[in-house]
C-alpha cells in the first residue's frame, strides 16, 4: 500500500493494537497480525475477482484453461478463434498487446485438433510469427535498456556479450510496424549519440505518439531526457532546454502523465521549469494546473504555489515572488528549502536592507544545517548553503569577479546557478 507517512504510520500493528485494544500485549498483537492476514487475503481475493471480469489477457486465457481441462475442445476453439480476431482487431500498442496475441495463439494451436497436416503447419507458423514480433520487440527494448544503462555501470560489469546477444542491427523495420520501429530508431540514437537523430526521433515520436500507449510513450520520453541529461553532463552545458520542453509538451498532449496516476513533485516541478526557460508561461500554467492531481495530497498545495513562483521567477516578477511565499511554511522539508531559497533571491533583488538579507541568510543557514544530517535533503541543503555563500559574496563585494565565477562553477552546483552567474555578469568590486 502507497499513501502518506501518516496514513501507513497509523497501519502499523503496535499502533492498531492502541486503536483496538487500547492497549498493547503479546495476544492483542498476535490479533491484530492474524486480523491484518486475512483482510490481505481478502483483497487479493477481490482484486483478482475483479481482474477476471474484466475484458483483459488473464481472463480470456484463464476461461481457455477451464475449457480445455473440461475437455471442451469445440467450445475452445471458437472461444480462441473469437478472442484472436478480436486481438488482432485491435491496433497493437503496448509490448503487452504483442504478449497478449502471443498467448491467445499459443492456447489455440496447443489445444486444439488437427484435421489435417496442412491446419496444423499453419497453426504453428501463426503461433511462431506471434512469437517472433513478441519476442523482436521485447529484445529492442531490453537492447535500449542495456545501451543506456552501459555508461552508469562499473568498468568490472562487462555488457558487450548481452549487448551483442540482443543486438538486432540486420533487421529492417517497417513505420507500419511502429513499436520495433521506434525502438529501432531509440536503439540507434544511444548508439550513435547523434542529436540530429534525437530531433528525428522526437519527430516521429510525436507523430506516432497516438498509435502507442500512454505508457510505452513515457518509455520513450524518458529515455530521451536521459539521453539529453547525459549530452548535457559530457558537454559540461545546461540542459537543452526548447527540446526538453518539446519532449514534455508531447507526454501532456498525449496524456502521457496520467498512465500512473501520479507525479514525483520534484518531476512535477522541473517541468514547469524547463516551460518557462522556453519562454512558454501560458503552457506552463496549463500544466501546473492539470497536473496537479497527480501529486501527493500531502503536499499538493505547497507544489503548486512553487510552481506558480517559478514562473514568476523566470518572468522576473520577484514582488509577486515575495507576496506568494512570505510567511508560507510547507511540512515537506525539500519544499521548504526550495521556498526559503526564493526568498533569498527576493531579499536580494527587491533591495532589502543588508540586515535583513544577511539576517534573514544566516537564520536560514541555521535551518539547513540541521537538516543535513537527514540524507536524502544533503544534496538540496549543500546547492543551497553554496547559493547563500556567493550571494553574501555579491552583496559585500569584496572579491574578484573571477572568484565568484569559480564558486558558481564549483559542485556541489549552487541553487539558482543560472541566476547567479547572470548577477556575476553584472559584478563589480568595490
Amino acid at each position: 500500500m502507497h499513501g502518506s507517512p501518516d496514513v501507513e504510520s497509523k497501519l502499523e500493528p503496535s499502533i492498531c493494537c492502541h486503536e483496538i485494544y487500547g492497549k498493547e500485549t503479546e495476544g492483542n498483537y498476535r490479533s491484530v497480525l492474524n486480523m491484518m492476514s486475512e483482510l490481505h487475503l481478502m483483497l487479493k481475493g477481490y482484486l483478482l475477482s475483479e481482474r477476471i471480469k474484466k475484458d483483459v489477457l488473464e481472463s480470456r486465457s484463464l476461461w481457455l484453461s477451464i475449457l480445455s481441462e473440461k475437455g471442451l475442445e469445440e467450445d475452445l476453439s471458437k472461444q480462441a478463434e473469437k478472442d484472436i480476431v478480436k486481438c488482432k482487431a485491435k491496433p497493437i500498442k503496448s509490448i503487452m498487446d504483442y504478449l497478449n496475441l502471443f498467448v491467445l495463439q499459443h492456447q489455440y494451436y496447443y489445444n486444439f485438433t488437427n484435421d489435417s497436416a496442412t491446419d496444423g503447419i499453419a497453426e504453428v507458423k501463426k503461433t511462431a510469427d506471434a512469437l517472433n514480433a513478441f519476442t523482436q520487440v521485447l529484445r529492442l527494448r531490453m537492447l535500449c535498456e542495456t545501451l543506456q544503462l552501459k555508461s552508469k555501470l562499473p568498468a568490472e560489469f562487462p555488457v558487450d556479450n548481452l549487448i551483442e546477444a540482443l543486438n538486432v542491427q540486420n533487421h529492417n523495420f517497417s513505420p507500419d510496424h511502429v513499436l520495433p520501429y521506434l525502438y529501432n530508431e531509440l536503439r540507434i540514437l544511444l548508439e550513435t549519440k547523434d542529436i540530429e537523430q534525437f530531433d528525428r526521433l522526437t519527430g516521429l515520436v510525436s507523430k506516432n505518439a497516438h498509435r502507442i500507449s500512454a505508457k510505452e510513450l513515457d518509455e520513450f520520453i524518458l529515455y530521451l531526457n536521459s539521453f539529453l541529461s547525459t549530452i548535457s553532463r559530457m558537454n559540461h552545458a545546461d540542459k537543452d532546454v526548447d527540446r526538453t520542453h518539446r519532449l514534455n509538451m508531447i507526454a501532456l498532449e498525449n496524456e502521457a502523465y496520467f498512465h500512473q496516476r501520479n507525479m514525483r513533485v520534484a518531476h512535477y516541478l522541473n517541468i514547469v521549469t524547463a516551460a518557462c526557460k522556453a519562454k512558454d508561461f501560458k503552457w506552463a500554467a496549463h500544466f501546473a494546473d492539470t497536473c496537479k492531481k497527480l501529486l501527493p495530497e500531502l503536499n499538493k498545495e505547497d507544489a503548486f504555489t512553487l510552481s506558480e513562483a517559478i514562473i514568476h521567477f523566470e518572468k522576473r516578477e520577484y514582488n509577486s515572488i515575495l507576496k506568494l511565499l512570505k510567511d508560507k511554511d510547507s511540512k515537506d522539508v525539500s519544499i521548504q528549502i526550495r521556498i526559503k531559497a526564493f526568498m533569498v533571491v527576493c531579499h536580494f533583488e527587491l533591495k532589502n536592507s543588508g540586515g535583513d538579507l544577511l539576517e534573514y541568510c544566516t537564520n536560514l543557514e541555521a535551518y539547513l544545517k540541521r537538516n543535513l544530517k537527514l540524507k536524502e535533503y544533503k544534496e538540496a541543503v549543500l546547492s543551497v548553503l553554496n547559493m547563500i555563500r556567493i550571494v553574501k559574496m555579491l552583496y559585500f563585494r569584496d572579491v574578484s569577479k573571477q572568484s565568484i565565477v569559480d564558486q558558481i562553477n564549483m559542485a556541489p552546483l549552487p541553487a539558482f546557478r543560472n541566476w547567479l552567474q547572470e548577477k556575476a555578469e553584472g559584478y563589480r568590486k568595490n
